[in-house]
């Protein structure tokens, strides 16, 4: 007999079940009793769907922990000084793999549940579709920032290099015009010293062999000590190859452009009034334009079966490509084009280096042989907006002054409430020791160079443009509690070397020029001073200052009122100080200049 409740079997005649204890009847207990198949009801057919439901979320889930994880890790490696170059490359590639991933699951599961059974998973392959491509956009707009800036800063050490080397071309090249109170050491040292501010910067891999050629050319102006040497010299750096796309080269290009607007209106000047110093930053600057136009004009590439005639053969095989990039200018349709460009900037070049190494007799230094050198892209550059962080048209002058961009850049400032002529300012990550024009707005600063460079900073939160970028501070790693011991701590911030003390100092005077007739003002002389240094703040009897950076080197300019300028360049060791201090006046079509150079020892 068989249990009707549990199916276990009993002796015949039982009344109850031996293993339930339910009780039994006789009849139609001799089989046991079928199991009951109960039909799947409507919920649970929909439970194979909520598991794929519920793995279409974790996908998501996981895809989002992945972001909110690699974006903090890459935040903190580079605050801890890391390459951020390398470690973007590296979070791009794992982000690209694991994208890539689920957009492979996603198209599996849709072929396997079809188009009606999968519009979760329809609309999970779309979100990763817009994800991988915002991604891939995002990537791409960090990337060209990082080019960009870090162009203008190597461009700004190119011309701090040419402006030493045409130092040097005055003192060891035969008919030069001499300046006074430079020595070939000067030039050898200010070159090597560029050279390791230019290395102390991390670059895209893009950038490298840019680097590499004005590090070479630097060491050769560093290492160059007598006339033989020195005339063996070449004017600018080695080409070099530079393998990014052409709407890259062609903004890195527009870039330049409102630099080469203001040189052509401050070179202009300088000719006309024959100032030696704002000549010599003209000449660098084109210079650097120049030897970057011919470095982005052509690169090197394989070998292609129909060569067009923009290409052309070299022996070893590889295509030299020469990249045809205009730039718009304004509207209307204008442009203009690199290789016109180029054509300017070289006939320009040629006319500031002779007449500031040379001198006005030199049959290339009229002024209209300069404005006629920008002629093919003149008015292209008139098109040009004024440029600058917040530069916007001013209220003119009555009777301007200065070029046209110089009053523009001074009128601006005074309709933005700013102060042109400010009696004592301090700039600090410069990357240039070049003069010129500023502008205070309350705690910010504008500077405009001789040669057309604009930069900006001053205090937290003001605009910052074309600074030195800033060393790395390291912060906790932000995961010590979570994951221990995977990413360490950083390095503690080094002990930052203290120049505190007081300094006797010499000045000595190199000789002092005037273009006035008949005036011949020699040597000055030489002069003492006591500078004071406290917490790394140099000082002098005039009570201004200038902050001393982490290599020991302060640079203090004044502004007089637009008609000239003072600057001193301060290296500090931890036993004494050194620097060069320049002077110089123009008002009237007259210019007085002086220059010289100091040497103290701490007390």
């Amino acid at each position: 007999m068989y249990c009707p409740n549990c199916n276990k079997q009993n002796k015949k005649g039982a009344k109850f079940c031996s293993s339930c204890g339910a009780a039994l009847k006789e009849k139609g207990m001799e089989k046991p009793t079928p199991q009951v198949v109960v039909n799947v009801n409507q919920e649970d057919k929909n439970k194979p769907m909520n598991r794929k439901t519920n793995s279409c979320c974790s996908w998501i889930i996981g895809l989002l922990v992945l972001f909110f994880i690699l974006v903090p890790l890459f935040a903190f490696f580079n605050a801890s000084g890391g390459n951020d170059d390398i470690f973007a490359e590296v979070i791009g590639i794992i982000i690209i793999v694991a994208v890539a991933s689920l957009i492979i699951q996603a198209i599996i599961k849709i072929v396997k549940l079809g188009l009606r059974k999968s519009i979760l998973w329809q609309i999970f392959l779309g979100i990763l579709v817009v994800a991988l491509i915002l991604s891939y956009l995002g990537y791409r707009s960090y990337k060209y920032d990082d080019i960009a800036q870090k162009t203008a800063f190597i461009q700004d050490k190119v011309t701090e290099i040419s402006a030493a080397k045409l130092l040097g071309d005055t003192i060891m090249k035969e008919g030069a015009l001499p300046v006074g109170g430079v020595t070939l050491a000067d030039v050898n040292s200010a070159a090597a010293a560029e050279k390791t501010r230019l290395n102390e910067v991390s670059y895209p891999a893009e950038l490298k062999g840019y680097v590499a050629s004005v590090s070479a050319w630097a060491d050769k102006i560093a290492t160059a000590k007598d006339y033989a040497s020195w005339n063996a010299l070449p004017d600018e750096p080695e080409k070099f190859d530079i393998l990014i796309s052409d709407s890259w080269i062609k903004g890195l290009f527009g870039n330049t452009l409102t630099d080469l607007a203001v040189l052509r209106d401050l070179g202009a000047d300088a000719l006309k009034n024959q100032d030696r110093d704002k000549l010599r930053f003209v000449a660098a600057r084109l210079i650097t334009l120049d030897h970057f136009y011919n470095s982005i004009e052509t690169y090197q590439s394989v070998a292609l079966n129909v060569v067009s005639p923009a290409y052309a053969a070299t022996k070893s095989g590889a295509v030299i490509v020469t990249r045809l990039i205009c730039y718009p200018v304004g509207g209307g349709g204008k442009s203009i084009c690199l290789n016109q460009a180029k054509g300017s900037v070289g006939k320009a070049r040629v006319i500031a280096q002779r007449n500031y190494t040379v001198g006005p007799a030199a049959p290339e230094t009229t002024t209209a042989d300069w404005n006629q050198s920008f002629s093919p892209i003149g008015a292209g550059l008139d098109a040009l907006p004024q440029g600058g962080v917040g530069l916007t048209t001013g209220e003119p002058n009555a009777a301007p002054q200065y070029p046209p961009r110089v009053q523009a850049f001074r009128d601006s400032c005074r309709a933005r409430g700013g102060n042109p002529d400010p009696t004592s300012i301090t700039k600090t990550r410069l990357p240039t020791t070049e003069g010129g024009y500023d502008c205070q707005i309350g705690g910010c600063w504008e500077f405009m160079t001789y040669s057309g460079r604009n930069y900006a900073g001053g205090n937290s939160g003001c605009p910052e443009e074309g600074l030195v970028p800033r060393a790395p501070t390291p912060i906790e790693n932000p995961f010590s509690n979570i994951i221990p011991n995977i990413i360490p701590n950083p390095s503690p911030t080094p002990t930052i070397t203290s120049y505190d003390g007081a300094y006797n100092v010499s000045y000595s005077y190199g000789n002092c020029g005037t273009n006035a007739p008949g005036v011949n003002l020699g040597n000055l002389g030489v002069f003492n001073d006591r500078l004071t240094v406290k917490n790394n703040v140099v000082s002098w009897s005039t009570g201004e200052s200038a902050k001393i950076d982490s290599n020991g080197r302060a640079v203090w300019s004044m502004n007089l009122s637009g008609i000239g300028t003072i600057q001193q360049v301060f290296n500090f060791t931890k036993t004494g100080v050194s620097g060069t201090f320049t002077f110089k006046v123009t008002s009237g079509g007259y210019s007085v200049g002086c220059n010289g150079s100091f040497t103290g020892s701490k007390l």
